[in-house]
Parts: structure tokens; sequence; C-alpha cells
């Protein structure tokens, strides 16, 4: 796994932390045998599970499955998941399924010499693989407590279903979520078929109020369309389970897609207080904190929600935008460099170190970067603000063509206003800028905003009265974001 791009260990351009706590642990994403792919969800679900249940024991720190995803993302070994991700311990396993029956086989391993400290194998029937996740939680806890001692007991699992067709259907679409793209149709498919079978799976209608917020952003879906399903959802999970981490995450996810700021930071910082390693809380909360103008306050949250998350892409590549925003250019830099590292085939990570470069006066550098990922997006907002930095660059004619290829999308259509008011800002155009974001507004809502009011890009507006009655209708705080 990389380091940062100055050669250094993450966090990337910040203090640097001491040895990992020995009582730590990264679960890597099993690995699925027999050339089944189809089965891949299965492993991934049942590693995603036993992360879950490992993160309740009480003083082990544990990295949040995104994270040790990522770090085993190539086939990265035991000792060098461990060092990217900063534990003591590594959990790997396999898993073969084959009809009914499964076969699992797992290892925890110190990751600082790579010796075995533990291992076992479960032959069972796929019927049993709830009372496997148990096992292996209860059997790794007491491995733990015989090599650190005073290791809490193993808590006892909190699946949400004990149906297990249900489970099976959540794990799918956990699965097809958890990589984006047009595979998201299919995930709210696959969640609402899990609810079907059991409307009390409360961590199912989480999962889908996430789905149906992060629709917008990769396929051609209103947000107002897409609101009442996902508030609905989020709903529904945190009146099943009001303790539930992820109802909490998805209500803040809702009620930013309804431009409900302070109820969105509220249920943030209740879903962080009920798992402090909730990385998409920390996440979306820093998002908050940012494109409301409170540059500092993110970077906290960001800076932790790094610590908790480490290879979480988009984490690193809003925290390089905040750094870029104070000025911190060495650091700005490093941080989203290391963003794109994580994910390069993500379109945020990429026109993250665009907007950085931008918002730093490197204006030659973002033009060559928004000209290469204009080849390779098809979004109308982020061909937008890319054509804008083009735009800003003098690259006037190439930003000329993206307006007239948006102008020929349908008036309202998804994401369509918003690229128009980018490219518009970066011509200098504010009068039609203006009226782009006004349509905006109810077109885009929250989509808008994805390019953070914060960013330089907005200076040729920022003094217009037009443009706080924007932000006033975005619920936003014009006297925080109308300062250069």
């Amino acid at each position: 796994m990389a380091q940062c791009p100055d050669g250094s260990p993450p966090p990337c351009g910040g203090r640097q932390p001491g040895r990992p706590s020995a009582k730590s642990l990264a679960v890597l994403p099993f690995e699925s045998l027999g050339g089944d792919t189809a089965n891949a969800y299965f492993a991934e679900g049942l590693s995603d599970e036993v992360t879950t249940a490992l993160s309740r024991v009480e003083g082990l720190r544990v990295v949040a499955s995104r994270s040790s995803f990522a770090a085993a993302a190539g086939g990265t070994d035991t000792r060098r998941a461990g060092q990217v991700l900063r534990v003591a311990t590594v959990l790997d396993g396999r898993v073969r399924r084959a009809g009914s029956r499964m076969r699992v086989v797992v290892r925890l391993t110190n990751a600082a010499d790579g010796v075995l400290m533990w291992s076992n194998s479960y032959e069972r029937d796929v019927q049993d693989i709830f009372a496997v996740q148990d096992d292996i939680t209860r059997e790794i806890v007491g491995a733990l407590r015989v090599r650190f001692g005073g290791a809490a007991p193993a808590p006892a699992a909190s699946r949400g279903t004990s149906d297990l067709a249900a489970w099976d259907l959540y794990q799918r679409g956990v699965y097809l979520f958890r990589h984006r793209g047009p595979g998201l149709v299919r995930a709210a498919e696959y969640l609402e078929q899990a609810i079907a079978r059991d409307s009390g799976f409360a961590r199912a209608h989480a999962a889908l109020a996430l789905v149906l917020f992060v629709q917008p952003f990769y396929l051609s879906v209103n947000p107002t369309a897409a609101l009442p399903r996902a508030r609905l959802a989020a709903e529904r999970a945190a009146r099943l389970d009001s303790n539930l981490s992820e109802a909490h995450t998805a209500l803040g996810a809702v009620h930013i897609m309804a431009l409900e700021w302070s109820a969105a930071e509220a249920e943030s910082h209740r879903a962080i207080a009920l798992d402090p390693q909730a990385g998409d809380a920390l996440f979306r909360l820093g998002f908050i904190l940012l494109t409301e103008g409170r540059v500092r306050e993110s970077i906290a949250v960001l800076e932790h929600a790094y610590a908790v998350d480490p290879l979480y892409s988009q984490v690193a590549s809003y925290l390089g935008q905040a750094y870029a925003i104070e000025g911190r250019a060495d650091t700005a830099l490093a941080m989203s460099r290391r963003g794109l590292e994580l994910d390069s085939t993500l379109v945020s990570t990429q026109t993250g170190l665009v907007y950085v470069k931008f918002d730093l006066g490197r204006v030659d550098e973002a033009v060559a970067l928004a000209r290469r990922y204009l080849l390779v997006t098809n979004e109308p907002r982020r061909r937008g603000v890319l054509a804008a930095i083009l735009a800003r660059g003098g690259a006037r004619a190439e930003a000329q063509a993206v307006i007239e290829e948006l102008e020929r999308m349908p008036e309202n259509g998804p994401q369509r206003n918003a690229g128009l008011a980018y490219i518009y800002l970066g011509l200098g155009d504010t009068t039609r800028a203006l009226a782009a974001m006004e349509r905006g507004v109810d077109t885009d809502g929250y989509l808008l905003v994805g390019t953070l009011p914060v960013s330089h890009l907005y200076d040729p507006v920022r003094a217009s009265p037009r443009f706080a009655a924007v932000l006033a209708r975005l619920n936003l705080d014009p006297a925080l974001l109308t300062r250069r």
C-alpha cells in the first residue's frame, strides 16, 4: 500500500502517531475460494460482521472495514497491512462455499513479525453462518485475552435479523453499495427484498437510506425523487433500533439531502456517540462543517475521521480541500494526493486534487488535470466544474463546448443546472451562473454544494445579494460564506 507522497507514513502532513496499541486489530476481507466470484459478497459480508462484533469489545481498537478492505487490495500481506493500518494484530480468512456447505479458515497474526497467534477452521452448513460468526468472535477475544490479558468478554452478536435469507440479501446489497457505480440500482433492490422478508431489520433500512442518498451522485437520479424513500427508510431504522449507529448515520445523510444542516449535524454526533469509530458519520460531519464554512472545525473532525479510517479516500480528499482553504499548501497537496492514491478511479478524489490546486492558485496545474479528468467522467456536475477550471485557465472554447453539451440535456435534468452554474462561474458570467444556481436549488439541491461553497470558484459572486439569497435557500449562513 502506497505511503504519503513525501514518503512518510499516514496521516500525511500531520503529526505522526506512535507505535500501534497492543490492543488493536484489523479484519481483512475474507477471500472467497473456488473461483465463484458470485460468492465474494458472502466472504466480505462475513468479515464485515466479525469486524462489527469485535468493534464492540471494550478496550480493543478495531479498524473500520473500509480501510481494512483497501489495505488488502492487490493482495497485501498481513504484516504490510498491519503497518499501513497501524495495528498490532491482523485477522484474515478464507471461505469456500459449495451449495449448502461452507468451510471457513481464519488466522490471527502478529502484525509486527508475522507470527501466527491463533487459527481455526469451521466446516458447517450455511444455515449456521450466525453461529460461525459468534464462534470466531469469541475465540479471537479469548486468544487476545491470553496474550494481553484484561480483554472483555465477546459481546453478543447484533445482526438485526434471524432470517438467513434476509441477511444474505442484505450482504448482497451492501457489497454493491461498497463498490458504487451502476450497481447501486441493484443494491437498493436487494435491500428492499431483505426488508420484505424481515420488516424489522433495522440495518437493512439504514443501508437502503444510504444507497438512496448516494445514488444521485452516480446515477441519473433527481435528489427530490430519492429523498422521500430515503427519509422513510432512515426513520424506520431509527424507530426499530434507536441505539443503532448506522441508523443515525443514515438519518444524518437524509437531513443533508433535505438541506437540514443542524439536524444532519446532530444525527452525525449521535451516530459517533454510539460508535466512536463510525467513519461514515465522521466524514459526513466534517463535510457538513466544511459546507457551512466552519473550516477549522471541519479539519478537526476530518483529521479524527482519518485516524479512525485511514484508507477512506474521500476523507483524505476533503481534508486536502479544507487544508487548501486554510492556505496550508504542502499539507493540502500531500493529503489530496493521498486520497487519489487510495482510489484513483473515484471521480471525487480526481476532482478533489483539481480543487486543491485551483484554490492554492496553481491554476495551470489545475487546468492540466481538469483536461485529463474531463475525458473520463460523464457526470454533468463534475464535467461542469472541470470545465469551469478550464475556463479560469483561459481555455474558454473547451468550456463553451461543455456548456453546449449540458444545454442539450432536459431543462431540469439531474445535475444539469449545477454543472452550468460552475461553468458560468469559471467564465465570469455571473448573471447566468446565479440563474443556474437559483434553478439548481430546486433541481439539484445538495448536489449543488458538492463543489464546496468555501472554494475560490465562488469568489466572483461572493458579494452578490443573489448569491446570499441562494445560500439562504440552501439553509446555509450567508454571513459565513459571503466573506472572501
